[in-house]
């Protein structure tokens, strides 16, 4: 009895189907030379199986560490970025002065105070942070600062890919979402890093989502003057 069952379980572990007349010829001999064809069948298919591996059964899955790093290494713009943009702090940013000499809607960026500031009609509606051009960037060896002085918005777009930067062309466009552009590529967007009261961007003026997507569709016009006040010394 137990032959049999040893003999059953060498018989079904190499996929072969025995009779009953099969069975009853089975030999001591025949279960010892079964046994080892067996353990070298699985010895192949062991290393076969390591040799035939799918790059897709190794995939990272959603929720995966792998799967996150691979995403977010690609993915410059998301919703989630987004969402943590809207929670920054903005303490240590300067205020924006309440009333200005102006008529209309008019825009003021200003690069000491890493603010901006929407005013209709001399009063202040809307204060946000800013960060604008860094002093130094590397990956084009020279300096970035945003331009400054009287500007106008002459183009706006909800949804922008800069055709410069990255400088590595193989690497995703950045997103430049609630472009508005008010000197040549120089525009006021979105974006979804922290604003953190440091200069940082290729020249353009960052600023948070909420923001960007107030001015696009509440405030900023084709012909909407933009302001852009001096560095501080500092900076």
């Amino acid at each position: 009895m137990k032959l049999l069952k040893l003999t059953g379980l060498v018989i079904s572990f190499s996929g072969l189907a025995a009779s009953a007349d099969a069975v009853n010829q089975i030999t001591p001999s025949s279960v010892l030379a079964t046994t080892s064809i067996s353990a070298k069948l699985l010895q192949a298919t062991q290393s076969s199986t390591q040799l035939t591996l799918l790059p897709s059964m190794m995939e990272a899955r959603r929720g995966d560490d792998a799967y996150n790093r691979r995403i977010n290494s690609r993915r410059y713009y998301s919703r989630r970025g987004m969402r943590n943009n809207r929670r920054e702090s903005h303490g240590g940013f300067g205020s924006m002065p309440s009333t200005i000499d102006r008529q209309g809607n008019v825009i003021v960026v200003d690069l000491c105070r890493h603010q901006l500031g929407a005013y209709a009609n001399g009063q202040l509606v809307r204060q946000c942070p800013v960060s604008g051009g860094a002093s130094y960037c590397p990956d084009i060896n020279k300096s970035c600062r945003s331009p400054v002085g009287n500007f106008r918005i002459h183009n706006k777009k909800q949804t922008h890919y800069s055709t410069r930067y990255p400088v590595e062309r193989w690497k995703p466009r950045a997103i430049m979402p609630n472009s508005l552009f008010f000197n040549g590529g120089y525009a006021i967007h979105a974006t979804t890093s922290y604003i953190r009261g440091i200069h940082e961007s290729h020249g353009c003026i960052r600023t948070t989502y909420d923001c960007s997507n107030w001015l696009f569709h509440n405030f900023a016009r084709i012909g909407t003057p933009v302001i852009v006040k001096p560095y501080c010394s500092s900076n």
